[in-house]
């Protein structure tokens, strides 16, 4: 299987902010639920706190709209979008048999090591608040990505042996 990234670092503007991906989605991320994982995020609102909390589900119209109030910096993240007919149960399902729950910044490093395998459409890292990744199985995500964000960078890569 192939996976198509698009990454953002290095352009001297921050990348683990939520807004700025989903301005380049086209708002397309409301269709899915994100199973959000591997988290360390720095939310000023005490309601938001939630998220450090993961796993936890959240619609895309539920997270687009807590990003709309607050668009806070996450630091470590994993955030997982699967298609509402894969229903939760069984994508948690799955990713619980990928992987122990650690640490976030091991979290979310492993996930996106199973990628591949995890049944998700497309994932949204974010590592060390310097670099935001978009994984797809779909390549049309990452170019509609790059379509907005010209300083990202595209790539295909096979899947991780862990993955095949």
């Amino acid at each position: 299987m192939e996976i198509w990234s698009a990454t953002l670092r290095g352009d001297g503007r921050p990348h683990t902010f939520l807004g700025r991906v989903f301005a380049a989605l086209e708002g397309r991320q409301r269709d899915y639920d994100f199973l959000l994982a591997g988290v360390e995020a720095c939310p000023t609102r005490p309601e938001y706190t939630f998220v450090n909390r993961g796993p936890v589900w959240l619609s895309g119209e539920e997270l687009t709209a807590m990003v709309r109030r607050e668009d806070f910096q996450w630091i470590w993240c994993a955030l997982l979008a699967f298609s509402p007919e894969m229903g939760r149960e069984r994508a948690e399902a799955t990713l619980r048999a990928l992987y122990a729950p650690e640490a976030p910044d091991v979290d979310s490093g492993r996930i996106r090591t199973q990628f591949g395998r995890t049944g998700a459409e497309f994932m949204i890292y974010g590592e060390d608040s310097t670099l935001t990744e978009l994984l797809a199985v779909d390549p049309a995500w990452v170019r509609l990505f790059c379509s907005h964000e010209p300083d990202a960078r595209a790539a295909k890569r096979a899947a991780a042996p862990e993955e095949t």
